[in-house]
């Protein structure tokens, strides 16, 4: 069988895998096109003169059944059906936010900072999952190893030992990284991708190469050699080269930019608090912004335009709820929190009392910025670490669940009056 696909790709060898641990013969012709498909795209894999199979998944599905009693493929139905659930989700939950972080590592496209964030926490989410389903389990499906174990490893294999970008994120997740270094100790493993260096190295997650110590004495005596010889030659060694100048990176928005979209962000979001406790009697409100991007400066101005006197001369109204008690968020990397609370309801409640309380009901007290905080504003910076599980986004999610939890159990949301507490569904929605 020949298959026409890009060598050294990380889905190439995986397919070599399967084809090495099956013990069947794949030649590789290493092209970027192929007529082999209806749609001159690879991999494709030429079974016989005329009949191909394209699709990576599709490749490697055709691979691990063509030894049953190998069992790539579960030693029965069910476990066949295991094995397609674990290759779907490793595709579709793990590949794609792979992809998306790391692509711009290799200049595939250009780096989005939100969909990077996004991705991390979508990669986090799946790698505990996994760790969790290996917590009493040798392989992903039965007793031996598939085509789900090799497929999901070789997703991991690009991060791990490439970019070295699951290090902080795999530490914690024992069960996973065991599983790892038994996959990528497997022959037919090795022969297509080679050893691991990193996790399936002696010395655990992030250890170096068993040969790393053992190459570094010539090439320390090299070194020596070559600073040595001009000085015997009595030659005048070459000055460094200068560095290449960085490349610029393109000019983001000025100052003057966000802070303009800040404040017209805020002023937007005041009249619609405003008009929220107009209808609804409500002296509090929990919401988020986006312009600040977690600024915990700029949130604050969002805050400070919401609350500005609404002046009716404007052609389009804005600010106008410094009279509303309000919890504000913004996150991107980090989670900005700004509380402010007026003075006609701090005996209710005080901004400080308020943010104090959320931030003990996450855990997150150390981010409440003290000096900074009254009883009438207060703030909290909760810094993000993707390599930690802590995301803006998902921060900010907590924050807000939260900061409406307090209001609620301190009573400070109107009751609802509502006396039909009945839902109406199909055929009841009209008279008989």
């Amino acid at each position: 069988m020949q298959l026409f696909a890009r060598s050294g790709n990380p889905r190439t060898q995986r397919l070599l895998a399967l084809a090495k641990i099956s013990d069947v013969e794949v030649d590789v012709i290493a092209d970027t096109s192929s007529n082999k498909d209806a749609f001159g795209k690879i991999p494709v894999l030429e079974v016989k003169k005329g009949s191909c199979i394209f699709s990576s998944n599709a490749i490697g599905r055709y691979l691990a059944r063509m030894r049953p009693d190998i069992g790539l493929y579960g030693q029965n139905f069910i476990e066949g059906g295991e094995v397609d659930s674990w290759v779907e989700y490793s595709t579709h939950e793990l590949e794609n936010p792979i992809c998306a972080w790391t692509f711009p590592m290799e200049q595939i496209f250009p780096e989005v900072t939100h969909a990077t964030t996004r991705a991390k926490m979508d990669v986090a989410a799946c790698l505990k999952t996994l760790d969790m389903h290996l917590t009493l389990r040798t392989f992903m499906v039965g007793e031996k190893l598939t085509f789900a174990d090799v497929h999901i490893a070789s997703v991991l294999w690009s991060p791990i030992e490439k970019h070295k970008c699951l290090t902080e994120m795999m530490e914690p997740l024992v069960h996973l990284t065991r599983w790892y270094k038994l996959i990528t100790a497997q022959p037919g493993w090795k022969a297509a991708f080679g050893a691991s260096s990193t996790m399936g190295a002696k010395g655990g997650a992030g250890g170096k190469p068993a040969t790393a110590k053992a190459e570094a004495k010539p090439k320390a005596k090299a070194e020596a050699k070559a600073k040595a010889e001009p000085k015997a030659k009595g030659a005048k060694a070459k000055a460094p080269a200068a560095p290449a100048a960085a490349p610029e990176k393109p000019a983001g928005p000025s100052p003057a930019d966000i802070k303009k979209k800040v404040i017209k962000e805020g002023g937007k979001r005041g009249v619609e608090i405003e008009g929220v406790s107009d209808m609804g009697g409500l002296n509090f409100f929990c919401t988020a912004v986006d312009a600040p991007k977690g600024d915990l400066e700029y949130t604050e101005m969002s805050v400070d335009a919401m609350n500005a006197k609404a002046d009716p001369a404007e052609e389009e109204r804005r600010g106008g709820s410094g009279h509303v008690g309000k919890m504000i968020f913004s996150s991107d990397v980090d989670c900005a929190c700004v509380c402010y609370v007026p003075e006609k309801l701090q005996d209710k409640t005080t901004a400080d009392v308020w943010m104090l309380a959320m931030l003990k009901a996450m855990g997150e007290e150390a981010s409440y910025v003290k000096e900074k905080s009254t009883k009438t504003k207060a703030f909290a910076l909760l810094k993000g670490n993707p390599d930690k599980f802590r995301f803006g986004i998902k921060m900010k999610d907590d924050a807000l669940t939260q900061a409406n939890a307090y209001l609620r159990s301190n009573g400070l949301f109107p009751d609802d009056d509502s006396d039909d507490e009945e839902m109406v569904f199909g055929d009841d929605d009209f008279p008989s």
